[in-house]
């Protein structure tokens, strides 16, 4: 089958609830067999994990917990499913998972108050890594695997670009990256001959978009790429309205679906973007994007979209799980958010124009962070943990190519299969299987490696899509450069009265911004968003800016930039 764009940037897979375990490893019986499953046979092996496989055979089953804040896997590790049982038979682990439904943050700075951390964690808030680095309650991953694993393949194929700077953001190695993109990666793994130019330009890649209904644009005559102006979006909009879209069911089809958990992240971003919003000021000096005029705008645009019917209230009531349902069953025709939002292998049911231009004429911006990125989960091992050396085989086969193979994959011959050029394509069955919170494909996000995947998944280069390219690798975006926003571990204390407004402002602006979404008239709009300002000043805002703005210009005068010149022009 003719296989699309990987997607890498996956969000969090939401809903799936299961208890918190309170006791570490104990040993236990061993499953049948201790074969390694979906071993692939074309193409060399590289980072094998053969500690972890005789680890498996050895006879013993440990388990241990795994908190994880984002994930596609079950409640239970069935060892009914090969990808799990491959994944125990090679590791002889059979992990005890928790994804927490809802404040899994804040659910695991509460076992850090209370000295009763998982074993390994999986999580991306800085704040909280920030937290368990400060504590001393994880391991330096190398420290860890060298204690543990010296022979792992951990210390050969781990790009030594993203390492140190894990080390010069965090002061040390503690934790495993996910969705590792660098030029290291690259190296070691390499490109498919004809792609060179398609991952160049993915560097340019972002997942959050606007994503159209290709079926109700085809439907109703429209050119998604010709949609450039923020006034031609809204008329499409309106198009769609008007018709009286239903789906195959014969059930109604949403104008506009956004994401309302996690609203600042998932549809605020993408909106950002097109209407050209900065991190920083005209004199150059950093500011909470709340503060911009352009800020703004792209909430009043949604504003508009509510008065004017396309944005419906019910929208602002669903979970993520139900607005992801609501996208993958032809229910909607706009989606504003990321591509998480639709499931993996939908490419060619959605569009994105590319650059919108606002109203106001401001030019649509879009951060780049370099070559390196460290990505977006990161794994870390508590000092607490019980079965020190059986996590560490669990590291060094999930990080591995065997490991990735298998739970990236599935099962060679059911799940995937290799061409003659040692492609790897995805069966229909195994297509089925990604991200299905069952089968555990696709589902450990923790251990996603893009560059990996780029490696060996057959891309078909005249059907590829354009979803998270088409806006960064424009000529019409104003690029710049955000890895000078990102502080130096710890220097927003945790416990300080820094931290303390972040947090005040994290909570305000995720309650209130939907109430202003939902304003009745125009008048009313500017009313709640000029109070909306005020209180994030009496939050303190202004006074987080003025400590982060130290750290930012000092970032730019190492990099050589001068914020203030860095400036879009209408």
């Amino acid at each position: 089958m003719k296989k699309k764009a990987l997607v890498f940037g996956v969000a969090a897979m939401l809903g799936m609830i299961s208890v918190l375990g309170t006791g570490c490893g104990k040993a236990e019986n061993t499953p049948s067999g201790s074969t390694s499953a979906g071993m692939e046979s074309s193409g060399e092996t590289s980072g094998q994990g053969s500690s972890a496989e005789a680890g498996g055979a050895a006879g013993e089953n440990v388990s241990f917990d795994w908190f994880l804040t984002a994930s596609a896997l079950p409640e239970i590790w069935d060892l009914e499913q090969p990808i799990f049982k491959a994944i125990t038979d090679a590791t002889g682990c059979t992990p005890k998972v928790t994804v927490p439904a809802e404040d899994a943050d804040t659910k695991l700075n509460l076992m850090l108050t209370n000295n009763n951390l998982p074993d390994l964690m999986t999580l991306g808030n800085d704040d909280l890594i920030f937290e368990l680095i400060e504590a001393d309650k994880v391991w330096d991953l190398g420290e860890f695997m060298q204690t543990y694993l010296p022979e792992s393949h951990i210390f050969t194929d781990y790009p030594e670009d993203v390492k140190n700077e894990v080390i010069r953001r965090y002061g040390g190695w503690y934790f495993y990256s996910s969705h590792i993109v660098s030029d290291d990666a690259a190296e070691i793994w390499g490109y498919p001959e004809g792609t060179e130019d398609y991952y160049e330009a993915m560097k340019y890649s972002d997942q959050f978009s606007i994503f159209i209904s290709s079926e109700y644009a085809k439907q109703l005559n429209i050119d998604v790429k010709s949609i450039d102006t923020e006034e031609k979006l809204l008329d499409v909009m309106k198009q769609f309205k008007e018709a009286g879209l239903k789906n195959e069911a014969g059930a109604d089809v949403y104008t506009l679906v956004i994401p309302v958990e996690a609203l600042e992240e998932m549809n605020m971003r993408p909106l950002k973007y097109q209407f050209g919003t900065l991190p920083y000021d005209e004199a150059g000096n950093y500011r909470s994007e709340y503060y911009a005029p352009q800020y703004r705008h792209a909430v009043e645009f949604l504003n508009q979209c509510y008065r004017e019917g396309y944005l419906d209230q019910n929208i602002m009531t669903l979970d993520s799980t139900s607005m992801k349902t609501i996208c993958n069953s032809g229910r909607a025709a706009v989606y504003i958010g990321g591509i998480s939002g639709l499931n993996m292998g939908h490419d060619d049911e959605w569009e994105t124009p590319g650059p919108v231009l606002s109203s106001t004429g401001d030019s649509p911006v879009f951060p780049i962070s370099g070559s390196t990125s460290i990505g977006w989960l990161k794994t870390f091992v508590s000092k607490d943990c019980e079965n020190p050396e059986a996590i560490a085989r669990f590291i060094d086969y999930m990080s591995g190519r065997e490991g990735m193979l298998v739970h990236m994959y599935g099962i060679e011959g059911d799940d995937y299969t290799w061409d003659e050029h040692n492609m790897l394509h995805r069966t229909d069955s195994g297509s089925g299987k990604v991200e299905d919170s069952v089968s555990g494909m696709f589902g450990f996000y923790a251990f996603h490696h893009t560059s990996f995947s780029r490696s060996i998944e057959y891309i078909d280069m005249e059907n590829v899509s354009d979803l998270q390219i088409s806006l960064g690798s424009s000529d019409k975006v104003f690029k710049y450069n955000s890895s000078l926003f990102n502080l130096p571990a710890g220097y927003v204390e945790a416990g300080s009265d820094y931290a303390f407004i972040k947090n005040e402002v994290n909570n305000y602006v995720e309650s209130t911004l939907p109430k202003i979404m939902m304003a009745a008239d125009e008048d009313t709009f500017n009313s709640m968003f000029d109070e909306f300002i005020s209180t994030l000043d009496s939050l303190g805002l202004p006074d987080y800016d003025e400590y982060v703005n130290i750290a930012v210009q000092e970032a730019a005068s190492e990099a050589g930039v001068d914020l203030k010149q860095e400036q879009p022009h209408k």
